[in-house]
């Protein structure tokens, strides 16, 4: 019967997992079969009683700590942070006593571990981690615990060999192959990666985890994926029944306008990026006219997650149900208009979207393709982002706003802009992710640093801690006739103003291609940096070129590595007027509407109730 509620537990049936666990204790009260149950409340979003069977798990074994970590865990949720961290210092206490007796305790060991995560001790918890797995080589929570911290310190080949042994030892669960698959593309390698994504979608063509892993990594490969791109989600989206027909229901009737009840459905409502642009809508909005609320598809615990949830009307934290019971919560809200921030990412709500929730459901700023989805109505750019002749990529009508299609709003002050002394070599620079650092970007590196044989190139990024990432990086400019002693790299930065002052090390970022540069321009540009992009054949491809357009520097945008070559060449031309400059290029950037969060708010205000507008006149 364990068996059986795990089963129904994976597949989101929590009803009929908690009803097979309730006959489970009544039989046999044991510490596995209240864990569970604790497991399964939790994703319902009962919390009191979650922490009450977590609880009976510790009385029926005391010796086992990790009930103890998902109550802290849930304690977090909760947002008190004191009794949290008192929870999990408690199991460092109880599994330190206990491996003071017998040091060889993996069970222990693991305990240990996870705790030292949970408290943000991320050298104690590998320490910990890897001493588990060498009493014990089989543990997989081990394994699964060490990948996710170590990908989380930029480490992802070690990361990716404990993927490896959980294909190994879960060799019926896709997951850990779809995670050594992702590793290829976090390293910069696209094409290999999506290879690996196909075969494996071969074996199992309706695994959903499977399909929005190849539809996000498709969406950074360029031009040539857009084809299979539309496939693979048109029969993502049937088998969830959302086919063609589906789009027929945008003549719903709107409530009375004012005001307009819109739903914002987010999977990164705290430090993640899309919050920076969260953020500058929920701050300026009129409340007269937007009723704001926020439906988050995943617990963050965040100070930043608290402070943007203020801003907004209301929140609903979306349990880990199935499909339907999230949507009836969503539904019961009575949403006219529901704006979805995340696309293919993680923890996305874009699959609740299969089944009209709101009169006008859109996809605005967490996503850089089409979705597919036939019951997205509008996909929310601007005329630079999103031009016309990149339509027919698109299965969503396109809204333009008429300005940026976005405002960055920092989590904090800016640190001072200063620039590099004179006597320092010219710096160029990129702080994207390495995942955006594939064969066609090095190209166009290759291209400017052979035009400004001077210049050093700083790459800042956490996966350049991986040793293949900074070969493949320095081997393939080096192929192209870079010295591999023009190239440093950087990673982990200690905060977030600690990742801002790199740029003031940068004299010239660089963009990348087929993905371009996002919140990285606008990191650039507020640090006085000049920008040189790339303009792509995708939007994902012209995030960087929309930036800097509405930066008011259309001639540092290139279509060519010749074109990249020619304007680096220019613009490090007299090094000490461009370094000179910083300052006035950070004050121009800070007053213009990249970071005019009111203008961004307003203008979207009007695009969403002119989208109820339209609804309104289809549905009479």
């Amino acid at each position: 019967m364990l068996e059986r509620a795990l089963r129904a537990f994976g597949q989101g049936d929590l009803a009929g997992a908690e009803t097979l666990l309730h006959s489970l204790w009544e039989q046999q009260p044991a510490s596995e079969v209240a864990a569970l149950q604790g497991q399964v409340l939790r994703a319902a979003g009962r919390w009191a009683e979650a922490i009450a069977w977590f609880e009976r798990a510790l009385d029926a074994d005391p010796a086992d700590a990790r009930p103890r970590i998902a109550i802290g865990q849930i304690q977090r949720q909760q947002g008190d942070q004191e009794a949290a961290r008192g929870s999990f210092e408690q199991v460092l206490l109880q599994a330190g006593l206990a491996l003071a007796f017998a040091p060889d305790q993996p069970p222990r060991l693991l305990e240990l571990g996870l705790a030292y995560a949970e408290l943000e001790q991320p050298a104690d918890a590998i320490a910990a981690l890897e001493a588990a797995l060498d009493a014990d080589p089989e543990l997989v929570e081990a394994h699964r615990s060490l990948a996710t911290l170590l990908h989380q310190q930029g480490r992802i080949g070690e990361a990716a060999a404990h993927h490896e042994a959980l294909a190994r030892l879960e060799p019926s669960s896709l997951g850990p192959r779809i995670e050594r698959a992702l590793a290829l593309h976090r390293r910069g390698d696209a094409e290999s990666c999506l290879g690996q994504l196909e075969a494996l979608l071969a074996d199992a063509p309706r695994d959903p985890r499977l399909r929005e892993a190849l539809l996000f990594v498709a969406s950074t490969a360029g031009a040539t994926w857009l084809v299979r791109r539309r496939q693979v989600a048109t029969a993502y989206w049937e088998s969830l029944g959302a086919g063609p027909s589906a789009a027929a229901a945008v003549g719903l009737p709107a409530a009375p306008r004012g005001p307009l009840r819109v739903g914002i459905l987010t999977a990164e409502l705290g430090t993640h990026p899309v919050g920076h642009f969260l953020e500058s809508v929920l701050r300026h909005h009129h409340r007269g006219r937007l009723q704001l609320e926020l439906i988050e598809t995943q617990p963050r615990w965040e100070e930043r997650n608290r402070s943007l949830r203020a801003l907004a009307h209301d929140s609903l934290l979306l349990p880990q149900a199935d499909l339907a019971a999230r949507r009836a919560l969503i539904r019961e809200r009575g949403y006219q208009v529901i704006v979805e921030t995340s696309g293919f990412t993680t923890a996305s709500g874009l699959p609740l979207l299969a089944e009209r929730l709101a009169p006008v459901q859109c996809h605005w700023v967490g996503f850089h393709a089409s979705t597919h989805l036939p019951t997205l109505d509008w996909f929310i750019a601007d005329p630079v982002l999103l031009p016309p002749e990149l339509e027919p990529q698109f299965s969503e009508r396109i809204w333009r706003l008429p300005r940026p299609w976005a405002a960055y709003t920092p989590p904090a002050e800016l640190p001072p802009a200063v620039s590099l002394p004179a006597a320092e070599p010219l710096v160029f620079g990129s702080c994207n992710q390495v995942a955006k650092l594939g064969p066609e970007t090095l190209a166009y590196w290759a291209a400017a640093l052979h035009a400004v044989p001077e210049a050093q190139l700083l790459v800042k990024h956490r996966h350049t801690a991986d040793p293949q990432v900074r070969e493949r990086i320095t081997g393939t400019l080096a192929a192209a006739g870079v010295d591999p002693a023009r190239v440093r790299f950087e990673g982990w930065a200690a905060d977030w103003a600690a990742h801002m002052a790199a740029y003031n090390r940068i004299d010239l970022a660089l963009d990348a291609t087929p993905w371009s540069s996002a919140t990285t321009a606008f990191e650039a540009l507020a640090m006085g940096t000049p920008l040189l992009a790339i303009r792509g054949a995708t939007l994902a491809g012209r995030m960087s070129t929309a930036v800097l357009e509405g930066f008011g520097e259309p001639g540092w945008i290139a279509d060519t590595p010749e074109a990249l070559a020619a304007i680096a060449r220019e613009l490090t031309a007299d090094l000490p007027t461009l370094r000179a400059g910083r300052v006035e290029r950070r004050e121009r950037a800070v007053a213009g509407p990249l970071f005019d969060g009111a203008d961004l708010a307003r203008a979207l205000g009007e695009a969403l109730e002119g989208m109820v507008d339209l609804a309104s006149a289809s549905f009479s």
